[in-house]
């Protein structure tokens, strides 16, 4: 059986890797909170908004001092805005929601802005009830595509009204929808072009060639207020699982299917523990929440500590992004808003009666995916920065680079100098030490004021790829063995005539050979066994005979994967490795 192989490839991958420049975020860490002086902090903050300097937020839950507050300087002053009209509980304003260049507001009825929230126009015609028919109805959820907009009441109301010219004009669409006490409609979601709303549970689906909706799915997770996202085919929402702990959700087949996520979140018993998640949202980027642990109460008096996290696999893996924050226990019930809004590299959260902003640090991340949440001690490693160092250099064999130091500060305290294997104006790829310990870390660059933060696991596999981006073919190549013994290497892409990768389909047909599929990353050589590392190429298992460090290269890993026949005529067909339970980066091959 194959066990390690020596090859001069990975010489070239790492080159490539290093001098590639790639575009990510610089920001994904905090140090720590701000707390904002909002007018009126007696009232719990039941919404908010921030793009660019301008923050808008919503005072809710009392029948005198509510309003709705904006701010042009991140939070620093504030001024009130008028025109917003009470609610049936005396609030104003229950969400925000940005979309075609305008902000729509939720609350009695719905208001737009377009010029960054400073007026408001309402939209309200046809939006009735008919247990309120001469006012404009309570609305709870909003979702906006293109002229079409969707709202629906706030519970336990149960109505839900649908535009298609805007907001101009709305009409009541409840053909197919159940009705009964004890919960309501919402919250709602666009998914390419199809409208989605969660009701009691299951998500319906407006047909509006029928003006009536469908049942997709009866054993969905119940969502928090306002956590339901669509993007592209993706579902997300922050739910209840196994054990009523909550969790963060993902659908990847339209809603058929949900799949809940608590990697690297504290979270314990529902009601032992307090544990929530709260206010997921995402920059494009980068998913946010915020997750609290402890109060052994059902309902803690005092504050409950509080942490951001962040997730840059979709979900799957969360990772610390700074200090606790206290949260007020008496608001953390799931029928209370937790607003949580990001804009660049401001983090905006609301603590009942509190608003608090953090200013995010640029991440490291691993030099192979370029996920922040892949970094592993002994795993190779990347920043990003300006002015970084004065002239470009690359590390000999076994020596670091001389000019620049990058020392690593892991969560033990312990600060160790790194192995600097490329370094240049904009980026630095190091090695964390292999003794740093695991949880958050900071590194710095001596003799400067740069620095970062670091999530480090023990293991948290990522590929290299052939382009240097962290997507598509993967950095590697097939070794063919024959059956007497002849080995052969053979390379997973070429250049075409235009000088773009494409792949190259492997051969896996052959009765008297043996191909193995050998893939160079980081962050595999702390996994627990081989047994927990797992491949699968399509919907076929994959047998994996080696997975750890690539012999004579500091910080590179490998996985060696034993290919069967079943493949053959698969055409294209996404890798997928785990180790330890944690994915790595998506990356396709082809089979002929």
């Amino acid at each position: 059986m194959m066990s390690r192989i020596l090859l001069i490839y990975p010489v070239i991958l790492l080159g490539l890797a290093f001098i590639c420049s790639v575009t990510i975020p610089v920001y994904a860490q905090s140090s720590d909170w701000t707390e904002l002086s909002l007018p009126n902090n007696a009232n719990l903050v039941s919404a908010l908004y921030a793009n660019g300097n301008t923050v808008l937020a919503a005072r809710s839950r009392s029948l005198q001092n509510v309003g709705v507050y904006r701010s042009t300087d991140r939070g620093q002053s504030w001024t009130e805005i008028s025109g917003f009209e009470k609610n049936l509980d005396g609030s104003m304003v229950w969400s925000f929601v940005a979309a075609n260049g305008a902000i729509y507001a939720t609350g009695r009825g719905v208001m737009r802005s377009l010029d960054d929230g400073l007026t408001w126009t309402p939209l309200n015609n046809g939006l009735r009830t008919r247990f309120e028919p001469n006012v404009a109805a309570p609305i709870g959820y909003l979702a906006v595509n293109g002229h079409t907009l969707a709202a629906a009441v706030l519970a336990t109301y149960q109505s839900v009204f649908i535009s298609t010219d805007g907001g101009a004009n709305w009409s009541e669409q409840l053909t197919g929808l159940p009705f009964g006490l004890g919960f309501g409609y919402g919250p709602l979601a666009f998914s390419e072009g199809n409208l989605l709303m969660q009701v009691a549970g299951p998500l319906y689906r407006y047909r509006p060639d029928t003006r009536s909706w469908t049942t997709m799915n009866a054993n969905n997770p119940y969502f928090e207020r306002n956590s339901l996202m669509a993007l592209g085919k993706n579902y997300y929402g922050i739910g209840t699982g196994a054990g009523r702990v909550q969790q963060v959700f993902r659908s990847s087949d339209g809603g058929a299917n949900w799949t809940g996520f608590v990697r690297g979140l504290p979270m314990g018993s529902f009601i032992a523990d307090f544990s929530r998640v709260l206010g997921l949202t995402t920059d494009g980027n980068w998913f946010y929440v915020m997750a609290t642990a402890g109060g052994n109460s059902p309902q803690p008096s005092g504050p409950v500590p509080s942490s951001l996290y962040f997730s840059d696999d979709e979900g799957e893996t969360w990772g610390l992004v700074g200090k606790p924050l206290g949260f007020e226990g008496a608001f953390l019930d799931r029928s209370f808003p937790n607003p949580l809004a990001v804009s660049g590299a401001d983090v905006y959260v609301a603590s009942g009666t509190k608003l608090y902003r953090t200013t995010l640090q640029a991440p490291v991340v691993s030099s192979a995916s370029y996920r922040a949440l892949d970094v592993t001690r002994g795993g190779i490693a990347t920043v990003f920065g300006a002015n970084l160092t004065m002239a470009t250099s690359a590390a000999s064999a076994d020596a670091s680079i001389a000019e620049v130091t990058v020392q690593v500060t892991d969560s033990a305290g312990q600060q160790r100098n790194a192995f600097v294997f490329f370094a240049s104006p904009g980026q630095i790829n190091f090695q964390i030490p292999p003794e740093t310990a695991t949880g958050l870390a900071a590194v710095t660059l001596a003799g400067t004021n740069q620095a970062w933060r670091a999530n480090v696991y023990a293991a948290a596999p990522s590929l290299f790829t052939a382009d240097a981006s962290g997507k598509g073919l993967p950095a590697g190549v097939a070794l063919r063995v024959k059956a007497d013994g002849t080995q052969s290497y053979e390379p997973l892409y070429q250049l075409d005539t235009q000088n773009k990768l494409v792949a190259v389909p492997l051969d896996v047909s052959r009765v008297d050979e043996t191909v193995f599929l050998v893939l160079f990353g980081t962050g595999l050589r702390g996994r627990s066994e081989l047994a927990k590392v797992t491949a699968r190429i399509g919907n076929v298992n994959i047998p994996v005979d080696y997975a750890g460090p690539t012999p004579g290269f500091i910080g590179l890993d490998q996985a060696n994967l034993r290919l069967p026949r079943s493949l053959t005529g698969r055409g294209e067909a996404e890798i997928e490795l785990q180790a330890d339970g944690k994915k790595a980066n998506a990356v396709k091959i082809s089979f002929r």
